[in-house]
């Protein structure tokens, strides 16, 4: 079953945009290379199929095993990616194995060598993220004077059907499970009658040949490389790091494009697991030119801090960038702040043990910025911090001498 092939087109305000992600079909043997244009990150659906592997010449001989099928998901940046459409095997070679960057991949089906079966590309020797890699079918055997079937590809329904035993008839080829494996080849008919051919697309095995000397076996399909664009996503992130500065880290991050993208909201994980929110900065709705962006984290914890990008856009949908994480050094601290009520409405009441020198308290918003910003007199351990025009929300304190830092968040209703 071919898959279409669909260009996406996008029509900016003023210009064409070409060359965007598209959906591509990979069904001829050999090396290719797909393309994810500047400017873009696409989800896709990347399926493989392994080549069928060859039938087999003689009286005990066996078809070929179908090729192996696996499937991922992938956030793909741009740049060229890689991709392998394995050969069908020839009479006496197995099939080749098919790949997309090396890290999805699907092992080709065996030849039918001498007595012994031809197995069908196994699972054990494939890769993929969305679930377990399913096997091809191996081939029939003979057990008259018919040719043995090949065996069927795998794919997103289960493992290939095995091929047919050839008895006074040819054995039919593996098929019928798969809609979307290539089918076996017919094994040979009686008295030296040549093997089929295994079917595409993906690596359906060939057949056996019949009986005798003269019949020739039939040759494995190629295999098959599909790629389906899911969804281009709303950012196209071109970069995302955090750095320590004193107590806080800063995040930078920049895109190429943004696509309908409503917000970015900030999390933070203290076990690269589970993350909290701690902030979010507008979008810049739809823009084809590069952003930059920055946060700041002013209540890190000591060791390493995981951060991620949580993009929204206007119509709800999520989607979640790579994650970094970053060293924060051992926090200095012991001025034992505390602060009340919390949350509050007009006044918060702040009070520390520290040296005798000004104090500096500053309060951030959770996207980062600077809200208020006091100095003390040297010597003062305890203020009344006017809060009342601030909006409500959560909002970040930090009380400073010198180097020894302490941050509490608390809510402004």
């Amino acid at each position: 079953m071919q898959k279409l092939i669909i260009i996406a087109l996008a029509l900016t305000i003023s210009t064409w945009i070409w060359g965007q992600p598209i959906n591509m079909s990979y069904v001829t043997a050999g090396s290719f290379t797909y393309t994810v244009p500047t400017g873009y990150t696409a989800l896709v659906t990347v399926e493989v199929w392994g080549a069928g592997g060859a039938g087999g010449i003689g009286a005990h001989a066996t078809g070929g095993g179908g090729g192996a099928y696996a499937r991922s998901i992938l956030t793909l940046t741009a740049g060229n990616y890689s991709v392998i459409v394995g050969q069908g095997g020839a009479p006496g070679s197995a099939g080749g194995l098919s790949s997309f960057e090396g890290s999805t991949y699907a092992a080709g089906g065996s030849a039918a060598l001498g007595s012994g079966p031809g197995f069908g590309g196994l699972a054990a020797g494939s890769a993929g993220n969305d679930g377990s890699p399913v096997s091809g079918g191996a081939g029939g055997s003979t057990s008259g004077n018919g040719g043995g079937g090949g065996g069927e590809a795998g794919g997103i329904s289960g493992p290939g059907d095995l091929g047919n035993n050839g008895t006074s008839v040819a054995g039919a080829g593996g098929s019928g499970v798969n809609a979307d494996g290539g089918d076996g080849g017919n094994g040979g008919t009686p008295n030296n009658g040549n093997g089929q051919n295994g079917f595409a697309p993906g690596g359906g095995g060939g057949g056996e040949a019949g009986p005798g000397s003269s019949g020739e076996a039939g040759s494995g399909a190629d295999g098959q490389v599909v790629i389906t664009i899911d969804q281009v996503l709303p950012i196209a992130l071109l970069s995302f790091s955090g750095e320590p500065e004193g107590n806080h880290i800063n995040l930078s991050w920049s895109t190429a494009t943004e696509i309908n993208n409503d917000f970015v909201a900030i999390e933070r994980s203290t076990d690269g697991i589970h993350f909290l929110e701690i902030g979010r900065l507008q979008g810049a709705g739809t823009s084809y030119t590069v952003r930059s962006y920055h946060f700041i984290d002013a209540a890190p914890i000591s060791g390493l801090n995981y951060y991620r990008l949580r993009q929204v856009d206007i119509d709800g949908v999520s989607t979640y960038h790579k994650i970094i994480s970053v060293e924060m050094d051992a926090l200095q601290s012991g001025i034992q702040l505390k602060a009340y009520p919390n949350p509050t409405n007009n006044f918060l009441s702040i009070s520390w043990d520290g040296p005798a020198e000004p104090t500096l308290i500053r309060v951030f918003d959770m996207t980062g910025r600077e809200q208020l910003h006091q100095v003390t007199v040297a010597g003062l351990t305890q203020y009344s911090l006017m809060v009342s025009h601030l909006s409500n929300g959560i909002y970040v304190l930090q009380v400073q001498h010198g180097s020894a830092n302490e941050v509490i968040r608390f809510q402004k209703y």
